[in-house]
């Protein structure tokens, strides 16, 4: 597709999702904002944006968020020395391309506010005591956002969300078929051979941002998911995983027998309380850490952290304690971790006692 139909096609997953998706309008009902916000204005010269406190704006106001991978390269971000200045214009000229595409993919999908880690917590507050309150409302600033943007294939701030492609590789083909004229002899439909397999899943496995360990809480925890791929834009919610090749979804022939995370996981579920027993829950969060700790830490103390948020998700539901990476009514189980490593390294008891999976550096299985 062109960049403006994929823009109208990304518009229209939007739309339909939240006037049909009754499991995802239902996760529509508690909104809160966060601390800060990015206040985008395009006008015919580009793109203005400013900072602004989320209590200063209605509570029922729509806002994007954007997951991303931070690489190496080194890119302006919030901190004490410019916050004010912040909050009168933010110089979108000197950000990383990842930050200027997401603020311009916000204004032309029809929204003013997005949420960026980099630029809406402060990087170098005192004893990081910013991050550390920030981090702890992860879950809500994902779960109640209108939509979230993926930059799947940058590797880094500086690549951007945008690539340059062979459109025709992603665009539909519309095939008219008079179905009187290929009935078998007998009055039966005979064998219809489709397409090699559209390895959807496959498309979005290979782009360095699901790599990262905090992404996993912002794939879950977001109710839609807008992602910038290779080659193609994906689209997931609770009720659809639909592509540029698959505008209108994809049915189960087409789709890998790997489950989409969202769909696996129930995070967004509104009836996760209300499933036969807690036994499937806690069978649930042990299917998601063997996932998430295959995923990569560039600091290893941030273990449990990142996953914090997930955490504060799973609690409201499961009504239970919490104890460094594992449940109390579950440790029978889930004390049954072990190291998929032959790599033997000490356990770092700074971060987790010895008997939690977080103690590792490395994938567990149970």
């Amino acid at each position: 597709m062109s960049s403006r139909a994929v823009f109208e096609q990304a518009r229209h997953w939007i739309h339909h999702c939240k006037d049909n998706h009754a499991k995802c309008r239902q996760a529509d009902s508690d909104l809160r904002l966060p601390t800060r916000l990015v206040s985008i204005d395009r006008n015919s010269t580009g793109i203005s944006a400013r900072l602004c406190d989320g209590q200063s704006l209605p509570c029922n106001t729509e806002y994007l968020t954007l997951s991303h991978c931070w690489g190496t390269a080194e890119f302006m971000t919030l901190r004490e020395n410019n916050k004010d200045s912040f909050y009168i214009s933010i110089p979108v000229e000197r950000l990383a391309r990842t930050f200027q595409d997401a603020m311009y993919a916000t204004a032309v999908l029809g929204f003013k506010y997005i949420w960026i880690d980099s630029l809406c917590i402060i990087q170098d507050a005192p004893n990081n005591a910013d991050w550390r309150f920030e981090a702890a409302k992860m879950c809500g600033v994902y779960k109640n956002a209108t939509c979230n943007l993926a930059a799947l294939a940058a590797p880094n701030g500086n690549a951007g969300i945008f690539t340059r492609r062979n459109r025709y590789e992603s665009m539909p083909t519309k095939v008219s078929v008079n179905w009187l004229t290929v009935k078998a002899a007998d009055g039966t439909l005979p064998s219809v051979v489709y397409p090699h397999r559209y390895n959807y899943w496959q498309g979005m496995q290979k782009g360095p941002l699901f790599d990262r360990a905090w992404v996993v809480q912002e794939q879950l925890l977001a109710k839609r998911t807008l992602i910038f791929g290779d080659n193609e834009v994906f689209w997931e919610c609770s009720e659809r995983c639909a592509s540029e090749v698959w505008p209108s979804g994809m049915s189960s022939p087409f789709l890998p027998s790997a489950t989409p995370m969202r769909q696996l996981f129930r995070i967004n579920d509104p009836h996760l309380d209300r499933v036969s027993s807690k036994n499937e829950v806690f069978a649930m969060w042990r299917r998601l850490v063997q996932h998430y700790s295959r995923r990569e830490l560039s600091h290893l103390s941030d273990r449990l952290p990142a996953i914090q948020g997930i955490v504060t998700e799973f609690q409201r539901r499961l009504k239970d304690r919490y104890m460094y990476g594992l449940w109390e009514g579950d440790l029978t189980e889930s004390l049954l971790w072990q190291s998929l490593s032959q790599d033997v390294t000490t356990p770092d008891y700074s971060r987790a006692p010895s008997w939690s999976w977080a103690s590792t550096d490395h994938e567990v299985g149970y």
